[in-house]
């Protein structure tokens, strides 16, 4: 009886304890295709040959002793059918690479990417699995609203359009638990090229998946990223800037979640995913909270895959988004071999539900977080700090109800009162009034003072006043202005007043320095 031989190709060159799997593997290839199996007859036991398989895979003799079913025994053939789709589940699953295209569109503003990922899948047992993963992701945005984006609002190019490129690589590990529960541990190193400079920031994240009932099945994915700049300057200063436009978070608390349940649609023909997310990044002294939901339809074989989500957060609004993605597998030692490197990728369904499918796949993570807020590290866009600097003993600070107007009485200056201030003013009061109210004026225009205030702040020489009237704890007084004067070396005082009944009367001065 002769076995049919069939190509067996691994898909990834791995290490370690892979080396091993792949040596025992392939020894036990040779053994059982390199000859026509031949019938042994009966011989004595020191003439035997060792079996090369060491478990007896003849036909079963319930009543026979253990290790007589062989035909030396008088049992049924001992040539066993033999294939690589036995030994499918020990090697490594085929690469995937996937190409991307996305379209975001709001109320405010448009959002086109390109997104490449690949996935490099290495097998350490037949349950543990490690896998590398490469992303890039090469976006444009446009404004489709009356109020300004980043472009305009700091001056740092064209108006209205915004291209930026996102490179994440990472490291994970899956196992799975049986056949129907895998889990797994990825860390990821972003990368962000936006406004002519790099910015970085780094993540961990979690993921579970399980099959369900038929063909059913279910996963949770967690996310946790990191502040997204390492050692910024902000002219100095340590209190970045925010202003809306798509681009990074900064923060301590930057996380999302997303959960997903997949059914077959069509005898099998497509699946059906349908996901839902929430998000949370902290910018400054603000959270901002978001939600997304959608569905995702992918051909059997893995191939093909469309997506829609909806979304709505305190900074875009609400905002919808649709993709289509092409998975292909890609074996890259083929080249080395003069074969070809592209083939299909691990089909969804493989009677039931192929759950190794999702160790090839790429991490679900928030590739550009969040989907639209830029920090503004440096104040760019601002007039330069000499336009904010005032004559000796005069720059005056105040903060709280009827506290400004102290600041009027000369010789004081108010930061309004300076060059850059009165652009900034000016800048400001140029867009329609209901663009400066509410959440649009912390978002836009706030930003822009706050840089004008440590500007100020780090200018001023002397003595420096200040007038407070129940100013609240999160005011720009306490965050920017009182810590920039205290580290200013060309201050002698900071002189303090406090009012006792709304601002008629005055106590001080107390000395801040």
């Amino acid at each position: 009886m002769k076995v049919t031989r069939r190509r067996f190709h691994s898909p990834v060159v791995f290490s370690g304890l892979g080396h091993v799997l792949f040596a025992i593997l392939m020894l036990l290839l040779v053994v059982f295709f390199s000859n026509t199996s031949v019938a042994q007859t009966v011989q004595p036991a020191y003439t035997q040959r060792t079996p090369a398989f060491p478990v007896d895979l003849a036909p079963s003799r319930p009543y026979s002793q253990p290790g007589t079913a062989g035909p030396q025994y008088g049992g049924g053939s001992e040539t066993v059918p033999f294939s690589s789709d036995l030994l499918r589940n020990w090697m490594p699953t085929i690469p995937n690479l996937q190409f991307g295209f996305n379209y975001l569109f709001g109320r405010n503003l448009t959002q086109s990417w390109w997104s490449a990922d690949y996935v490099l899948p290495m097998s350490l047992t037949r349950s543990d699995l490690v896998f590398g993963e490469a992303h890039v992701d090469s976006s444009n945005s446009a404004s489709t609203g009356g109020f300004p984006f980043l472009n305009n609002l700091w001056q740092q190019g064209p108006a209205g359009l915004q291209n930026r490129i996102d490179l994440s690589f990472g490291l994970g590990y899956r196992k799975f638990i049986g056949d129907n529960l895998l889990v797994g541990a990825y860390g990821f190193y972003d990368s962000t090229r936006l406004t002519g400079s790099w910015r970085s920031a780094g993540s961990v994240g979690f993921q579970v998946a399980a099959n369900g009932p038929g063909d059913s099945a279910v996963d949770l994915n967690f996310n946790y990223y990191s502040d997204s700049y390492i050692g910024y300057d902000s002219r100095g200063s340590v209190f970045p800037t925010f202003n809306l436009f798509g681009a990074i978070a900064s923060g301590t608390g930057n996380y999302d979640f997303e959960a997903g349940v997949s059914q077959p649609l069509f005898n099998r023909a497509y699946d059906l995913r349908v996901k839902a997310a929430g998000y949370k990044y902290e910018l400054g002294n603000s959270n901002v909270y978001g939600i997304r939901s959608g569905a995702d339809v992918t051909t059997a074989d893995g191939v093909f895959k469309v997506s829609a989500e909806f979304g709505n957060d305190k900074l875009v609004g609400q905002y919808g988004q649709i993709g289509a993605y092409v998975n292909i597998g890609f074996q890259a030692e083929n080249i080395i071999k003069g074969e070809n490197p592209f083939t299909k990728p691990e089909p969804i369904f493989r009677s039931p539900r192929n759950l190794r499918q999702m160790a090839s796949q790429p991490a679900k993570r928030n590739w550009r977080k969040p989907s639209a807020v830029i920090a503004n590290a440096k104040c760019e866009g601002l007039p330069d700090n000499s336009q904010f600097q005032t004559p000796e003993d005069t720059a005056c600070f105040y903060a709280g109800t009827g506290a400004s107007v102290k600041c009027d009485s000369y010789p004081y200056i108010k930061v309004g009162g300076t060059p850059g201030g009165t652009w900034v003013d000016s800048y400001v009061k140029s867009f329609p009034s209901s663009g400066i109210y509410g959440d649009a004026y912390t978002r836009d225009f706030e930003p822009m003072w706050i840089c004008a205030s440590y500007a100020f702040a780090i200018m001023a020489t002397g003595d420096a006043y200040v007038y407070l009237s129940s100013p609240r704890s999160g005011a720009v007084w306490f965050t920017t202005e009182l810590p920039t004067l205290r580290s200013n070396s060309n201050i002698e005082h900071i002189w303090a007043y406090t009012s006792t009944d709304e601002g008629k009367t005055w106590t001080g001065p107390v000395d801040l320095k």
